[in-house]
């Protein structure tokens, strides 16, 4: 195998990038690390709950009106006049169930599995509101952690506890929020509707998110479903800024929500598939699971 100099990435799945520690060794154990590295790097299934929330069939009728305004007509690439990107945005939590079955969930345990470049690797998330997380990557015998408990972050391999740095954390704080697209202006996030976008044969909206640090996410949502079929976001890595797509496939519900249960993603040359194996709601996690004791 061939042994390569890198730092390694952790990466919250629905998910964000963290730099750590360089890896530099001929050991065989090493070599096994770097390989992972890989796969953390191009880890990212989706963003918070909301990335992993996606979608729910169309609550309306894709060319009926929504607020007295005519939203979709798939028909047209035209932007309507009077369409903004905060009425896509409600469509969209309108069809993941709607804001008050969303107000229900209170934690969530998503367990996925995955390969790459022939390495099998195993994902469990624990998320709690408003904004605790923790994500558990397994494949062989390398185990990866990342904990963020609402105010303050670690990363760990292996046990080796490694703290997050100023910049990384702020990302993760965005990250970890659990229910951010329904507090946009408390979060101080600012929405544009950029233009229409085709994906996969599909037209889609293609909105700008811009969060506080000048962090940009870019989602794309069905013209026709009101369904998020995609986002982007932009991963800064030593050797340059990386674009990170992700894309939302086979929503099943759990307790009143869609959630997409195949989720594809690449990131530079690599490309990834991810299966959500299962999701459990509200299954009463308390806050010593996101404390900092390994």
């Amino acid at each position: 195998m061939k042994l390569i100099n890198s730092r390694m990435f952790f990466f919250k799945v629905f998910l964000f990038s963290f730099t750590l520690t360089a890896i530099q060794s001929n050991s065989a154990h090493a070599a096994s690390q770097a390989k992972l590295s890989e796969i953390i790097s191009a880890l990212i299934i989706a963003d918070s709950i909301k990335e992993i929330n996606a979608n729910i069939h169309p609550f309306i009728d894709s060319n009926k009106t929504f607020s007295g305004r005519e939203l979709y007509d798939s028909s047209v690439q035209t932007i309507p006049s009077d369409l903004t990107a905060e009425m896509v945005i409600e469509r969209y939590l309108s069809a993941l169930g709607g804001r008050e079955n969303f107000e229900k969930i209170n934690d969530r345990i998503t367990k996925i599995t995955g390969s790459m470049s022939g390495i099998n690797f195993e994902m469990t998330i624990y998320q709690k509101e408003p904004n605790k997380l923790k994500q558990i990557i397994k494949a062989g015998d390398v185990n990866q952690k990342i904990v963020y408990d609402g105010t303050n972050g670690y990363s760990s391999m292996n046990g080796n506890k490694m703290e997050i740095s100023a910049a990384e954390l702020e990302k993760l704080k965005y990250e970890s929020i659990f229910k951010l697209l329904l507090y946009l202006n408390e979060y101080a996030v600012r929405l544009n509707l950029i233009g229409i976008e085709e994906i996969n044969g599909m037209n889609a909206y293609e909105i700008e998110l811009l969060l506080p640090g000048e962090i940009k996410w870019i989602q794309y949502y069905d013209t026709t479903t009101g369904l998020k079929i995609k986002e982007k976001k932009f991963i800064i890595l030593p050797h340059g800024t990386f674009t990170q797509e992700t894309y939302f496939d086979d929503f099943r519900e759990i307790d009143g929500i869609k959630y997409p249960f195949l989720i594809k993603q690449t990131l530079g040359s690599q490309s990834m598939e991810f299966n959500v194996k299962s999701i459990e709601i509200n299954k009463g996690l308390i806050d010593r699971e996101f404390e900092g004791d390994e």
